[in-house]
């Protein structure tokens, strides 16, 4: 376990105790047995970068400080809804999957290569190469350092800061196709859904192709 992986652990379980939440409680946010998400804490097991978004979400806290150890105390958010919750977990894996697979083609990188340079099996680099399986957070880690680039840019942009959260409130809605009402009756948990979308509309149109015809090969193979 890298040393970045086990201070986030450490953070996570010091946040989730300082907010009064249980490992129940977290666990059941995250759909996973109690058991998982106790050795999760225990530094025996890894959760995903999506669902530590979702557990930023959960606790209150702007997921930066999660990864700088900046731990504020004011709360940022409210939990989006089950069925969002799951929509935002599914499509921020794809994101990942493609990010993964267009920097290490950018860096000339094979599978074997980077296993050697991480000491990741080659079948798990191979199942995430073709989405087979999630990318776990520590592998993640020694990943963006063997391709030289940071593990904020595989974060959600619209997380890193509360700043940010308050700032995508006051804009206004950016799919100008749905009705004005629609959007004043929408939950949190879908704004925050929509920031996503809007945050994909951000990157480069260069890499926003190779990334769409990645995610399009993924979802053929559903």
């Amino acid at each position: 376990m890298t040393q970045e992986f086990a201070n986030i652990v450490q953070r996570i379980k010091t946040i989730r105790k300082n907010k009064k939440r249980s490992i129940h409680d977290c666990a059941s946010i995250l759909n996973i047995p109690k058991e998982r998400y106790l050795q999760f804490e225990q530094g025996e097991a890894a959760l995903s970068l999506p669902q530590i978004e979702i557990l930023s979400v959960f606790l209150g806290v702007p997921i930066q400080k999660i990864f700088d150890g900046n731990i504020p105390d004011e709360e940022f958010s409210s939990l989006m809804e089950g069925e969002t919750k799951s929509k935002y977990i599914s499509l921020r894996h794809k994101i990942i999957q493609a990010k993964f697979n267009l920097e290490r083609e950018n860096a000339d990188l094979n599978l074997q290569t980077l296993s050697d340079n991480t000491q990741i099996p080659l079948e798990d680099l191979q199942a995430y190469e073709t989405g087979e399986r999630i990318i776990p957070l520590n592998h993640l880690f020694s990943i963006s350092e063997a391709l030289q680039m940071p593990i904020d840019s595989f974060i959600d942009q619209t997380l890193l800061t509360s700043e940010n959260n308050d700032q995508q409130k006051d804009q206004v809605e950016w799919e100008p196709e749905f009705p004005k009402d629609t959007q004043q009756g929408a939950s949190d948990g879908d704004q925050l859904y929509d920031q996503l979308l809007q945050a994909i509309k951000m990157i480069p149109t260069e890499d926003l192709a190779r990334i769409a015809k990645i995610l399009l090969n993924s979802l053929k193979s559903l």
